[in-house]
């Protein structure tokens, strides 16, 4: 009887252990502990803060290497600020409006603050186990979820329609870690689609099945003490705007900060000072040693911008070591991409999404960009005898260009935007994108200042701006901007810069020359030295002779961007981003016009390129470059052709007529020149620019090829013509003038006395006559493809 007493109690006292839920599972210890379950391949987070915010961001590690879909390597676009928050035995994932606040100590206004505005629960998830008060929930639903918007990007760019398919996915091990600000997941995550468009085909083993690496930070916020900076718009910095409705009656409601790092100086009071820990940028490992020099070296330059702010060797650059992992937040790093044709580069950021403090800044660097430069400088730099290309090589050329494409992304993750006007101004920042300076001195082409070397004026007042340290923060900011605009120094960036459309005429990308219309008459001449001297000299060795046209392209449309620059002082006005001071009389300067004599000797320019001259390729060139050789198909960067497997020399023109006629016709443009000449008779006019247009139209051309390039201009300008009059944008007064210049450019067609002239003329009048009679017309033809331009060093 005691025997059985005592079995019964020790039963009670002890009994049998639940297994420990992590007994069989791999704990990767950080910021916040996961568990990876190799039995039933499923990856376990540890909550144990609920309801305290961190950063979640989801990006991709591992691309798809097209540059037209851009889902590359190393992009993270998809920030947040979020928190867990329990609800019975579930967890939700809930993101907070952080954009509509309140910057108040009373709880009761921010409460109605947040209640005013919705909040968005992201998912939610059953815990699946609570040990010592840490709560363990499955992630797999989560991560094997397309949360970087792969399908979006695919179905924006015509790829097909693609959705998850989980039981082709799988947590990617060797880039799920912890550290301990920051915990790191990646999935190996495939999306099936049917239909997939050209470029995943160009880049996908199999089309139907697009495999990536998604890739998810969960980043633990800043340590307080972090003081935000007052955003200024000729600053330089990105603007962090959220709305504070807290603020008194008589403040803005919008609050503006900048972007930036948070930099601890050892001797706050000194006006130099070494950091407490220097910024440091790493390079990728896996950085072609040719081109890891020159990056390293460009980015280093912006020490010299942090040194005029007073800080003593702030700023670094080293590789990345072997032990360190690209992702982890605490390394801001230079990553070198592959993609199949070239793209763009990137300076993205982690930033806390309350104040716009740089977590982590990475660069995106693609690596087509300096084999594009390297073939302007081969059609450019014909083979000596010897096999070199005399005293320039090109590939050293291109990596001049390499150091300024790394310290113009790098300077984007310490926060700054573009400056498109710098150019202009002496090469004056980095933060431009640089034309090559090609010279002609004593009939040889100079490269001595291809590139500028080295951080920009302009540069090193953006850094001061957003790293100078004052006692008096607000008069050591009015002190920088007033000393920027002592120095001349404009800031123009995207918004005004990077259409055709736009108006500012020294804002421009790829140009160079402190008067654009001057530039581009050089720009010509250079253009025109080159092609007459261009032969299968220009040709690398061991290279097929149909691939003179790749080096041909670049050369022939080397004018393309000084065009769109000098299309601005068209219609153009000068303008700056300045804010009234409180002693301000209220003067209205803003707006100015470009002169007058300025934009017509523009237009005259202008027009100049659709002259069979311009057009025409030199000597026996049109008929030197063969059809593709076997093995070596057609492809997007070279011209567009009507010929079959034969160059076509006509389309060539028709690439270059179609960027000269867009530019002059554009629609903003037109209206624009309209608008300039009702308030001011003696300014160039809508109906003074058509005039000119139609005069160079109908001069009659004798010599066969020039005609041929003639009547292809004649058929471009009438067809562009009447495209925007078909344009439901373009105001009647301006529709009216445009369909008088078709009528009359016809009308003076029809009477040339060469009969195939006549003849195309009386063509046009019936194009012309029967889209102006249709009431819904909006097309005028089908134009040539032209050639990719930007991105490119040139």
């Amino acid at each position: 009887m005691t025997l059985v007493l005592l079995s019964m109690l020790l039963l009670f006292e002890a009994p049998d252990q639940a297994p420990d839920f992590l007994e069989d599972k791999q704990v990767i210890p950080g910021y916040m502990d996961l568990a990876w379950d190799e039995q039933e391949g499923e990856l376990y987070l540890a909550v144990d803060n609920l309801e305290q915010h961190f950063i979640l961001a989801a990006g991709i590690a591992g691309g798809l290497g097209s540059n037209d879909v851009g889902l590359d390597r190393g992009l993270v676009d998809n920030t947040r600020l979020v928190y867990f928050k329990r609800v019975g035995p579930r967890l939700f994932l809930m993101q907070p409006n952080t954009y509509h606040t309140a910057f108040s100590e009373n709880p009761a206004e921010q409460r109605a603050v947040a209640e005013s505005f919705a909040a968005s629960v992201l998912w939610s998830v059953e815990i699946e186990e609570e040990l010592d008060g840490t709560l363990w929930i499955p992630l797999n639903e989560y991560i094997f979820a397309d949360r970087a918007g792969i399908a979006d990007r695919l179905a924006e760019a015509e790829q097909g329609d693609f959705g998850v398919e989980e039981d082709a996915s799988f947590v990617y091990l060797p880039r799920t870690k912890a550290f301990p600000r920051n915990t790191e997941i990646e999935v190996m995550l495939t999306l099936e689609g049917d239909e997939p468009g050209d470029f995943v085909r160009d880049v996908t083993p199999d089309a139907t099945r697009v495999s990536v690496r998604q890739h998810f930070s969960i980043v633990q916020l800043p340590e307080p003490g972090y003081k935000p900076r007052v955003f200024h718009p000729r600053s330089g910095g990105f603007p962090f705007t959220l709305r504070d409705y807290a603020a008194p009656l008589d403040a803005p409601l919008e609050k503006h900060w900048v972007y930036r790092h948070r930099l601890v100086r050892k001797d706050p009071g000194a006006k130099r000072s070494e950091l407490v820990e220097p910024l440091v940028y790493y390079l990728d490992p896996g950085t072609p040693p040719q081109i890891r020099d020159a990056l390293i070296e460009g980015a280093s330059w912006w020490n010299e911008a942090f040194e005029a702010a007073g800080i003593i060797d702030g700023f670094q650059v080293k590789m990345l070591p072997a032990d360190a992992d690209p992702m982890d937040v605490r390394y801001n790093v230079i990553q070198w991409v592959h993609r199949a044709t070239r793209g763009w580069s990137y300076g993205w950021v982690i930033p806390d999404p309350r104040t716009g403090e740089i977590i982590k800044g990475f660069v995106i660097l693609g690596s087509q960009r300096v084999r594009q430069d390297r073939l302007l400088f081969e059609g450019m730099l014909p083979l000596q005898k010897n096999g070199s290309r005399g005293k320039w090589d090109p590939v050293e050329l291109a990596l001049a260009r390499i150091r300024q494409l790394s310290a113009h992304e790098v300077g984007h993750t310490l926060g700054i935007a573009h400056n498109f006007a710098a150019s202009a101004h002496d090469r004056a920042s980095v933060m431009d994108y640089p034309a090559p300076l090609v010279t002609l001195k004593r009939g040889k082409l100079d490269f001595s200042e291809v590139y500028d070397v080295g951080i920009g004026v302009w540069d090193k007042q953006a850094v001061k701006y957003l790293y100078g340290e004052w006692r008096d923060e607000a008069k050591g900011l009015a002190a920088v901007l007033k000393e920027t605009e002592k120095k001349g120094l404009p800031f123009i960036t995207d918004e005004h810069s990077r259409e055709v459309s736009d108006a500012h005429p020294t804002a421009n990308l790829w140009d160079n020359g402190a008067d654009p219309i001057d530039e581009f008459e050089r720009m010509v001449a250079l253009r025109n030295h080159v092609l007459q001297n261009f032969s299968t000299a220009n040709l690398s060795a061991g290279r097929t002779y149909s691939e003179l046209e790749e080096v041909l392209v670049p050369v022939y449309l080397m004018h393309r961007y000084q065009l769109e620059a000098l299309a601005k002082s068209i219609g153009g006005i000068h303008f700056d981003y300045r804010v009234k001071d409180r002693m301000d009389e209220g003067t209205l300067t803003g707006n100015k016009p470009v002169s007058a004599d300025r934009q017509r000797r523009a237009v005259t320019l202008l027009l100049q390129t659709m002259e069979p001259q311009f057009l025409s390729l030199p000597g026996e060139l049109a008929g030197a470059i063969p059809p593709r050789a076997y093995g070596y198909p057609m492809h997007r960067e070279l011209f567009a052709r009507r010929t079959g497997a034969a160059p076509d020399h006509v389309a060539m023109a028709e690439t270059s007529l179609a960027m000269s006629l867009t530019a002059l016709l554009e629609p903003s443009r037109l209206h624009r020149i309209a608008n300039q000449h009702a308030l001011d008779g003696e300014q160039l006019g809508v109906a003074e620019v058509l005039d000119e247009l139609v005069k160079k139209l109908v001069v009659s051309q004798s010599e066969r090829g020039a005609k041929t390039l003639m009547l292809q201009a004649r058929e471009q300008a009438v067809r562009a013509m009447l495209e925007r009059y078909g344009d439901g944008e373009i105001r009647g007064d301006i529709r009216t003038l445009l369909a008088g210049a078709v009528q009359n450019t016809v009308a003076k067609l029809t009477a040339l006395t060469d009969a195939e002239e006549r003849n195309h003329g009386l063509y046009l009048q019936q194009v012309a006559e029967k889209l102006l009679s249709e009431e819904d017309y909006h097309e005028a033809g089908e134009p040539v493809e032209i050639p990719p331009g930007s991105p490119i060093g040139n």
